[in-house]
């Protein structure tokens, strides 16, 4: 046996694992969850404060204060700091300040390097092969054009049934595409359905987002992106900015796990929506099942998801 396949195993493992417990770890939402999404999407926003609030508010926090009782006289800061010992004091607090900022700024951009250091991207374009774990390649890209099967373009197409084992119940369909130099879309929509003692309500959300794959390997995808969210349902229609972050892990053929997250805004409120899956391909087709959880606001929508896809 493949002494890299034994290693791969345990990883794959943990991630199906993840995924579950992710899925059934949480209470599953209670009834009238699309109302309670409707609501938070559509709510006003609270009233902006009055000049006279405004005014309180400086009073309190010192704004009418005189100068030099906010910033203490010029003859007490000359009498406790001598030139030089201020000079010092100013360099090193400029030097922490700036390293403090140079953290901030690994930190925060840490999930474009890190990932683009861990697969060792040189930059490179890359083709697609027919289908993942294809025989002229062991993933899914190749960087080699001239391989049997190569293809300029990537094309995904997925359908997908949720349920929170209650109430609520949703289709989804996601179409994504790729070319070479790295940039793409990603679209999704989800139809939803909950059953009230009322009758059943219903509505529709989703996004659209052009993406670029900033770190890649045979095995290893990951992409980043900008689009828009959207809601509509027999009231109206809304919609907010999104950001989109994902990566595909190709480990062994024919084993395929996805994260996908999105953060943003949707009307009035904040939105975040993760999404995890683990399944199986074979010559383009391919199945899976995961989990689904969707923040809006005070409002969480989880499911349990099972569906098909295919690679073109």
């Amino acid at each position: 046996m493949d002494p890299s396949r034994q290693i791969q195993r345990p990883s794959i493992v943990c991630s199906i694992l993840i995924v579950v417990a992710l899925g059934f770890g949480c209470p599953m939402v209670g009834a009238q969850s699309l109302s309670k999404l409707r609501s938070e999407v559509r709510e006003s926003d609270s009233e902006p404060s009055s000049d006279s609030d405004r005014s309180r508010k400086r009073r309190e926090s010192g704004g009418n204060r005189p100068r030099h009782e906010k910033y203490g006289s010029s003859n007490s800061s000359k009498s406790q700091f001598g030139p030089s010992q201020f000079g010092s004091n100013l360099d090193d607090d400029c030097a922490a300040e700036q390293l403090a900022g140079y953290a901030f700024l690994a930190g925060v951009t840490s999930p474009i390097w890190v990932p683009r250091l861990a697969v060792q991207d040189e930059g490179l374009d890359a083709a697609f092969p027919r289908y993942p774990y294809h025989p002229s390649g062991n993933g899914a890209l190749l960087f080699d054009s001239e391989l049997p099967g190569a293809h300029d373009a990537l094309m995904v197409l997925q359908g997908d049934y949720g349920t929170d084992f209650d109430a609520l119940q949703s289709g989804h369909v996601r179409l994504f595409g790729e070319i070479w130099s790295r940039f793409g879309f990603d679209t999704e929509a989800y139809f939803r359905k909950e059953k009230l003692s009322i009758g059943d309500d219903h509505l529709s959300n989703g996004d659209f987002n052009l993406t670029y794959r900033f770190a890649q390997s045979p095995n290893w995808q990951f992409r980043a992106g900008l689009g828009v969210n959207w809601l509509a349902d027999s009231i109206g229609r809304d919609a907010g900015i999104n950001t989109t972050y994902g990566c595909e892990w190709f480990p062994t053929d024919p084993i395929v796990v996805s994260n996908m997250i999105d953060w943003g805004r949707l009307g009035k409120s904040g939105l975040f929506h993760y999404r995890g899956t683990v399944g199986v391909t074979r010559k383009g087709w391919g199945i899976f099942t995961g989990y689904d959880y969707l923040n809006v606001g005070d409002s969480k929508i989880q499911s349990w998801i099972n569906g098909i896809e295919y690679r073109f």
